[in-house]
């Protein structure tokens, strides 16, 4: 039964169930002329006829009961999903507003974040400014920068600090390449340039943080990555020489009017927890 639409089986089903195409037709939504070629594309696949029209209505041949009965364990399951992924998009949505190198780290620690059984779901957005939250109050945004305005709760979670990072098979006497890291068309690439400091040869750039990790791993020149995150990579070390290292506060910042609400405070209490413990580290 591999080309058999399962659509067909649900309508066949409904047939059989409430004895007309009438009845199918109103309760799946779709035209009773409809429901007649599903049947009728249904039987031409199985070869064999599933009703007898009656005065009554429709009845289901002996091919028919057998069909019923072995695709009432497929219909049992497919209302359990549909039950399942109506609870699920029910569920509200709380969006983490972050840099790339935080999404990173975030997504790695997801089962320190959140679990399969709770109450709410989770968007990994770009970082937005602080001012964004006043229209999207369901966000948590983790920033470099602290709100100075708005009706929103700031804590500081850390400091992120930087520096540059190789892979261990890198040879650092005769190779002197970096890698630079370009997210977007409009990043500036000279303040990238200024950042690494005179001297710095960048001869491949990366546009995703997923994609400059994987280089660096690979042994593909330098780059700067977080502490956080080239200290955890045993296959990596802190490169010799020219090294720009650097130091940023983070803050985790809410809407003050969503504080109450139970997903919220359970998702910003894990978020504090797991970057305290990775930035104390440091």
């Amino acid at each position: 039964m591999n080309d058999v639409n399962w659509d067909d089986i649900r309508v066949f089903r409904m047939v059989a169930e409430l004895g007309s195409l009438s009845g199918a037709s109103r309760k799946s939504g779709i035209s009773a002329a409809t429901v007649g070629r599903k049947i009728q594309r249904l039987e031409r696949k199985l070869g064999s006829a599933l009703f007898e029209k009656t005065q009554t209505g429709y009845v289901l041949t002996s091919f028919g009961r057998q069909l019923h009965e072995r695709t009432r364990t497929m219909a049992i399951t497919a209302s359990e999903l549909s039950i399942w992924r109506d609870q699920v998009l029910d569920l509200p949505l709380i969006s983490i507003a972050a840099a790339p190198e935080i999404q990173w780290l975030l997504s790695r620690n997801i089962r320190e974040l959140w679990a399969p059984e709770d109450p709410f779901r989770i968007s990994f957005e770009e970082a937005v400014l602080p001012r964004h939250l006043e229209h999207e109050k369901s966000t948590l945004l983790i920033t470099s920068t602290r709100p100075e305005s708005g009706n929103l709760k700031v804590s500081q979670i850390g400091m992120q600090q930087e520096q540059a990072y190789c892979c261990k098979a890198f040879d650092q006497v005769k190779d002197c390449n970096w890698i630079g890291y370009r997210p977007n068309a409009e990043a500036a690439v000279d303040n990238h340039l200024e950042r690494l400091g005179e001297g710095a040869w960048v001869t491949i750039w990366a546009s995703s943080f997923e994609a400059l990790v994987a280089l660096v791993q690979s042994g593909a020149g330098r780059a700067v990555l977080p502490n956080v995150i080239g200290d955890a990579d045993e296959g990596l070390v802190v490169a010799d020489g020219l090294n720009p290292a650097s130091s940023k506060p983070l803050f985790l910042v809410s809407h003050d009017d969503e504080s109450g609400r139970s997903e919220i405070t359970t998702l910003k209490r894990r978020l504090e927890k797991l970057l305290k413990s990775s930035f104390s580290k440091m």
